[in-house]
């Protein structure tokens, strides 16, 4: 079960430290408030698949982490704040999947070769960014255990997928099983970590 939302003293010094910079703010605060803002979602937006939910959330977090001055205490609480941000978000999320369907399930569409920025990033630990921008270390402080595994064994150049199946737990499933399990945990690690690079 995910934490109560932070009070409004403490949520109040989080936005405080953000303005002034504290390092160790941004993966504070995106973890005291990531769980009960993805816990509302589930509530408030039982269509949505999970990883829409929490996408939503972590951008809305990571909107206040760089921009601060966007919440006003005067005129909202932190939660209420975040909440109405993290619907937005979903819905506009929600809303570019369905023209995606749309486009791609047309009777004249033709599937676009991705351009390589959904799976650009290699296991390579070259090809990861650098973990040194709050933003990064905000996003990386949300991970599950097992997200935080697999993650240490992208950066460590681990390759091998039955040791990927061994950190998630997934070796007593099929060897395509664990395959594709592996692969859906790795993408969405990079996807995370790329939504947060990139807005830096």
């Amino acid at each position: 079960m995910p934490g109560p939302w932070p009070d409004r003293d403490r949520g109040a010094d989080f936005v405080r430290r953000l303005h002034a910079g504290d390092p160790t703010a941004p993966a504070e605060f995106a973890a005291a408030v990531l769980d009960p803002l993805v816990e509302y979602l589930r509530d408030a937006s039982p269509e949505a698949d999970d990883h829409a939910r929490v996408t939503a959330a972590e951008d809305a977090v990571l909107s206040v982490i760089r921009h601060p001055a966007r919440f006003d205490p005067a005129r909202s609480d932190l939660p209420t704040f975040l909440r109405m941000a993290a619907r937005g978000d979903l819905a506009n999320l929600l809303d570019g999947e369905r023209r995606h369907h749309r486009r791609r399930d047309g009777p004249d569409s033709v599937e676009l070769v991705p351009d390589g920025r959904n799976c650009s990033w290699d296991d390579d630990p070259a090809d990861l960014p650098s973990f040194d921008t709050p933003e990064l270390v905000a996003v990386v402080a949300t991970f599950t255990a097992e997200e935080r595994r697999v993650l240490d064994l992208m950066r460590d150049g681990e390759r091998r997928t039955e040791v990927f199946a061994a950190a998630l737990g997934l070796v007593d499933r099929p060897p395509d099983e664990q395959k594709r399990g592996v692969k859906q945990v790795k993408d969405r690690i990079k996807a995370r970590l790329r939504r947060a690079a990139e807005g830096t």
